[in-house]
């Protein structure tokens, strides 16, 4: 553990360290603890990069983790679509192994499909449109706008 409380899963995933990940992964490295005021986990800072070798590693030894928010009540899914106009491929990803993208997180109170939308991520919007071939297409009646 570093002095500010990081482990070396956490930095290894925060900074796209793929083989050191791997290492610690098949060491033992838990991913379960939540790092720093936002609550992070290393999936949803893989996710945040938009780093979909990192996550696909990452969900490889904790597949519950696609459902795990930060602090923020931000998934996976939310922080990959928002965070990235590249992060399509993470999207989908994410998508087909099952998260949810009708959670609203808890600052703002939108969906993924809202925050993408609303950051101008196109590619990653048309994802939320359409859908996944395991799953039917999720935008429907306008849930990705704000909660009143």
């Amino acid at each position: 553990t570093c002095p500010n409380g990081d482990t070396a899963i956490y930095a290894a995933a925060s900074n796209g360290h793929l083989e050191v990940a791997a290492l610690l992964l098949g060491h033992g490295a838990d991913q379960i603890i939540r790092y720093g005021n936002g609550r992070w986990t290393p999936m949803t800072c893989a996710a945040i990069n938009g780093d979909v070798a990192m996550t696909r590693l990452l969900m490889e030894h904790w597949p519950e983790g696609i459902h795990q928010p930060n602090g923020l009540g931000q998934t996976p899914v939310w922080l990959a679509g928002s965070s990235n106009r590249e992060a399509a491929e993470l999207v989908r990803m994410l998508l087909v192994a099952g998260c949810d993208p009708s959670i609203r997180d808890e600052s703002v109170r939108v969906t993924a499909v809202g925050m993408a939308r609303s950051c101008h991520h196109k590619a990653c919007v048309r994802v939320f449109k359409v859908g996944c071939s395991s799953r039917p297409p999720i935008m429907s009646g306008g849930g990705g706008g704000r909660r009143r």
